[in-house]
């Protein structure tokens, strides 16, 4: 049974595909299965999948058509067998010790059940891109859950694909909401914030990839906005809090 299960939703990633994967196939860390789940892709991005599933491990889940990253975390995560769920990007790159620093995190900290950690930009060719202002917002965030919670209200310091959780948490907020997209993850933290102690690695463990065919920056930005909006709104309902803007 793998300590972690790492969850690598894809769709049309096929020019940064083979990185994303090898840096997961080459973590220090060893006890861990990589579940990938091709949401349809139609770029050969199917080709490389199927050529690490020949010579690896991995576990595949095949979408014969795109329905989203929500629908592809949550099948992902249905079929992790491990105690720890973390999820990795297609187009994204984890360092080394990723995984290694995450579970020594959590086996520290008992009473964290959510595990994230700052990003290094980099560009479509690997080469590392200054902070902006919200990577050095976040890197001021403290590794305090109660000043992490309250830091949600205002906006989104939890680097998806830098976070590492115990799979037992779904058991109480479930899975990531479609009705949230495109600021799913954002709704997942805040959800996982009333129940559960989120902690901060201070360090990169990824490296984040800015290029033009990301989602977040193909949709219209007031649609995101927007859904960010009602995010906050539903999180301060939850808590009690006035919703007024």
């Amino acid at each position: 049974m793998p300590i972690v299960s790492v969850v690598l939703p894809v769709y049309n990633c096929r020019a940064f595909l083979e990185e994303a994967l090898e840096s997961i196939l080459k973590q220090s860390f060893r006890n861990f299965e990589t579940v990938v789940v091709d949401d349809g892709s139609l770029d050969g991005s199917e080709k490389i999948i199927q050529q690490y599933a020949t010579k690896t491990s991995i576990e595949v889940i095949v979408h014969d058509r795109n329905v989203g990253i929500c629908q592809s975390l949550n099948d992902g995560i249905a079929k992790a067998r491990g105690i720890y769920v973390a999820i990795q990007h297609a187009d994204d790159v984890s360092v080394p010790e990723r995984l290694e620093k995450q579970v020594r995190y959590l086996e520290v900290h008992p009473d964290i059940d959510l595990v994230a950690g700052w990003i290094q930009y980099i560009n479509r060719r690997g080469k590392q891109r200054k902070d902006d202002w919200w990577l050095k917002t976040i890197k001021k965030v403290p590794d305090e859950h109660e000043v992490i919670k309250s830091k949600l209200l205002e906006m989104n310091i939890i680097p998806h694909p830098t976070v590492m959780f115990r799979k037992k948490i779904i058991e109480t907020v479930g899975l990531y909401d479609p009705d949230a997209f495109p600021t799913e993850d954002y709704d997942y933290w805040l959800r996982i914030s009333e129940h559960h102690a989120i902690g901060i690695i201070r360090e990169p463990i990824c490296f984040y990839r800015r290029h033009r065919g990301q989602l977040t920056r193909t949709e219209k930005m007031r649609h995101i906005q927007q859904k960010t909006i009602e995010a906050v709104q539903r999180a301060k309902e939850r808590r009690g809090l006035d919703t007024a803007l």
